[in-house]
């Protein structure tokens, strides 16, 4: 019998949840895995794009199994609901997939961006260890209100890793919202857009040496959690 672990391989699930369905990928490493990685989108930048497969790639190539996900049809289809069903997305997906593999919250890693990192409050105790990508505010909603439910969790692994020119974050708010915390988190700066991209002059000019960067850090933290 071949040991399901020792396949280097992707596959397509899906998950129901209320008549929804998520599609996930999962990328399973070539030795006995360490722990479960959940992978969550932001609105547009989606689980097929290039942050997303390289990270995978990465995490996978050291141990893990990583999960990404796709909301599910109906999750941004009204704006009314669509933090509810996004947050319903994540939690199913994780214990779903906490099941299938028989890994505790203490092995799990949740890593989402933009959108889903204000989302994740109902799967807080489902990951222990959790990285915000890109994670958003402004004037109306500022970083230390959107994320005071996790900053304020002591037994919470927490890394936040933004641009220092992201145009749905203003850096300032992380740090000002950070001197006041009483666990610090990991925060890395990087630069580029909001995907970690330097564009030049040209439609098509792209440099995504931050965008590697981030790919390289957000592995090792998961190492090094």
């Amino acid at each position: 019998m071949i040991n399901k672990f020792f396949l280097r391989t992707v596959l397509f699930l899906i998950v129901s949840q209320n008549a929804m369905a998520v599609e996930t990928l999962v990328d399973m490493p070539s030795i006995q895995p360490k722990g479960l990685v959940v992978v969550a989108p932001a609105k547009k930048y989606l689980m097929h794009e290039r942050l997303f497969l390289n990270l995978a790639r990465k995490i996978s190539e050291s141990g893990y199994i990583v999960v990404r996900l796709n909301w599910s049809e109906l999750t941004l289809s009204d704006p009314e609901f669509e933090a509810e069903r996004a947050a319903a997305d994540i939690n199913q997906v994780i214990k779903n997939n906490q099941a299938e593999y028989g890994f505790s919250s203490e092995q799990t890693v949740l890593i989402s961006k933009s959108f889903s990192t204000k989302v994740i409050g109902q799967s807080i105790d489902l990951a222990k260890k959790q990285i915000l990508l890109t994670p958003n505010c402004s004037t109306e909603a500022s970083f230390e209100k959107t994320y005071d439910y996790i900053l304020a969790r002591s037994d919470i692994e927490l890394a936040i890793i933004i641009s220092n020119e992201d145009p749905y974050c203003d850096v300032r708010q992380i740090y000002q919202t950070l001197a006041k915390a009483s666990k610090l988190p990991v925060l890395l700066t990087l630069h580029g857009d909001h995907n970690f991209v330097l564009r030049g002059l040209s439609a098509t000019d792209f440099d995504f040496k931050y965008q590697d960067q981030v790919i390289r850090d957000v592995s090792d933290l998961i190492l090094n959690f």
